[in-house]
């Protein structure tokens, strides 16, 4: 079960994630592709840590 809600979780995020970048691509792409490098370097952090 807690496989189950982790698993949720980071799917939400990613969804989450996702349509910042999206929104944020209409704003500014300069800031769209800072933004998505720092956002998937950090989820990377975290999935290492997380081990």
């Amino acid at each position: 079960m807690l496989v189950r809600d982790r698993s949720r979780n980071e799917g939400v995020l990613a969804v989450v994630a996702a349509l910042v970048v999206l929104f944020t691509a209409v704003l500014d792409p300069m800031v769209s592709v800072a933004l998505s490098a720092s956002l998937l370097a950090l989820w990377g952090a975290h999935k290492l840590l997380r081990r």
